[in-house]
């Protein structure tokens, strides 16, 4: 593969990627404006926000900032400086699929806990940065017709960083499934709805983000002749990303607060000695194994086949304390 691609694009192609770059404006657009009340609810505190969720931001505005920046190089109200703004454009994508990977790393070091993992994950991201942070990767001209036209494309280190992406996202996912699934804590955070939650979100984000950097890298790998259809898919396959892992955040952290909501509820009855009659921990809690008694005091136990529910209770418990043990650091 050639490390740079020099050809004059036809216009027919450069229309296509200005038609398609308005269709990932709107499509982006849209998907901000209704999730704009996450955003909202975070801004004006009735959401804790813990750090986090400063990936989420900066890579979801960063993302609508790139194609904003896109749609005003192709359709430009006067002459402008295109070296500068393609390259504020081609950071602030690239940025954005980065910090797509990161939403997931994140919650794989919280689930973890361990300093060896969180030097490896660590690691990969400062290798998935170094890619990220490549400028001049696409360098264009003015024309008054079509504004910023793609003349010159460094094929090489595009293909790299959605490569390297895709096996980031491989093995950050591999990490956190193999953690949930595999625990060997009795109590294991296996159970829980949380880890369950966590395990399907973070495939459905692998899956979109795998097949749409797939496509991007092999035309960047196949087509060394043509600049525009060599990166074509470069941005939808950022914005793909970017959508995918702001709707895992946003699903991740609404039902962290909901099960949040229901601890408390039931830390509340649990916690109480003169309702339960249980022991009391170091803590001062009602120790989990007096928890039969809980769900008779709430009415959960019927009259016939109490054994069977005592025994979905303790398990209701058992879930309940490992979504508490999977939430503490506030990572998800």
């Amino acid at each position: 593969m050639a490390d740079r691609n020099v050809t004059n694009p036809t216009s027919d192609e450069f229309e296509f990627f200005i038609k398609l770059q308005h269709c990932l404006l709107g499509l982006y657009a849209w998907e901000f404006v209704i999730s704009l009340d996450f955003d909202w609810k975070v801004i004006a505190g009735k959401h804790a926000f813990r750090w986090p969720l400063f990936f989420y931001f900066a890579g979801r505005y960063l993302m609508l900032a790139a194609l904003i920046g896109i749609i005003v190089s192709v359709d430009p109200p006067t002459t402008l400086n295109c070296h500068n703004l393609v390259t504020f454009n081609e950071l602030a994508a690239s940025a954005s699929l980065g910090l797509a990977c990161i939403n997931l790393a994140v919650r794989t070091i919280a689930v973890w806990h361990n300093k060896w993992i969180t030097r490896l994950v660590i690691l990969l991201v400062l290798g998935h940065w170094s890619l990220v942070l490549q400028s001049g990767l696409v360098i264009t001209s003015w024309t008054p017709t079509l504004g910023c036209v793609i003349v010159e494309t460094k094929n090489t280190i595009l293909a790299a960083t959605s490569l390297y992406a895709m096996s980031f996202d491989f093995i950050v996912l591999c990490l956190l499934a193999y953690r949930l699934a595999f625990a060997l804590d009795p109590i294991s955070i296996a159970s829980g709805r949380l880890a369950r939650r966590l395990i399907s979100e973070g495939l459905i984000y692998f899956l979109v983000s795998f097949v749409c950097n797939s496509i991007s890298s092999l035309l960047m790998i196949i087509v060394v002749y043509d600049p525009v259809v060599a990166v074509i898919f470069h941005i939808p396959a950022c914005v793909a990303s970017t959508i995918a892992s702001s709707r895992v955040v946003r699903g991740l952290s609404t039902f962290n607060a909901e099960t949040g909501r229901v601890h408390t509820d039931i830390g509340s009855v649990r916690n109480t000695p003169a309702l339960v009659g249980g022991t009391i921990s170091s803590r001062g809690n009602v120790r989990t194994d007096r928890v039969d008694d809980v769900c008779i005091e709430t009415g959960k136990l019927s009259s016939i086949g109490a054994e069977a529910d005592q025994g979905i209770c303790r398990h209701a418990a058992e879930v309940s304390e490992s979504d508490e043990k999977l939430s503490a650091d506030g990572m998800v």
